[in-house]
């Protein structure tokens, strides 16, 4: 059990990658160029805020439970359905991957691994998301970014903001 964070460590030693906290607007932007507004019903805001409740940003976190349950990277994707790892046999491996990959600072793996969580079940089976943004209008999260209004937003200021477009 002592050699896994060694063969973490060896690994990122290995191949220059790193993780990162990534600001919100900068995350946003990402997001952005990677078309995932409107995907399955969600906005880019939402999946900031899904984001900052999970990891607080960090592309580099690593959360482990008792026993050989870990989440990865920004998203907080699981050796259970998303990813494998040598802590466990993942149950799906739904992203045909390996965990490390969501834990550097290029998420494009991420953003994809997500994308298809969503399409198979939804954000439901995270906290972060039922309990922090869910059913929520989360524009704040990307507010000052310089991204387009979504049309779909009620908020009271938003035809104001939509305006200076």
């Amino acid at each position: 059990m002592k050699l896994f964070p060694l063969v973490v460590l060896f690994h990122f030693a290995a191949t220059g990658t790193k993780g990162k906290i990534f600001s919100r607007c900068h995350l946003a932007h990402i997001l952005q160029d990677a078309k995932v507004e409107g995907y399955e019903g969600l906005g880019v805001a939402d999946w900031v805020c899904f984001a900052t409740h999970a990891s607080k940003l960090d592309s580099a976190e690593i959360l482990s439970f008792t026993g050989p349950h870990r989440n990865y990277g920004i998203f907080k994707l699981s050796n259970t359905d998303h990813c494998q790892d040598n802590s466990r046999e993942s149950y799906t491996n739904l992203c045909q991957t390996c965990c490390t990959y969501f834990v550097n600072e290029d998420l494009s793996d991420d953003i994809q691994c997500l994308k298809m969580h969503i399409k198979n079940k939804g954000l439901d089976s995270w906290t972060a998301w039922r309990s922090n943004c869910e059913g929520k209008n989360n524009w704040d999260y990307v507010k000052d970014c310089g991204l387009p209004v979504p049309k779909n937003d009620t908020r009271p200021d938003a035809s104001l903001e939509k305006e200076k477009e």
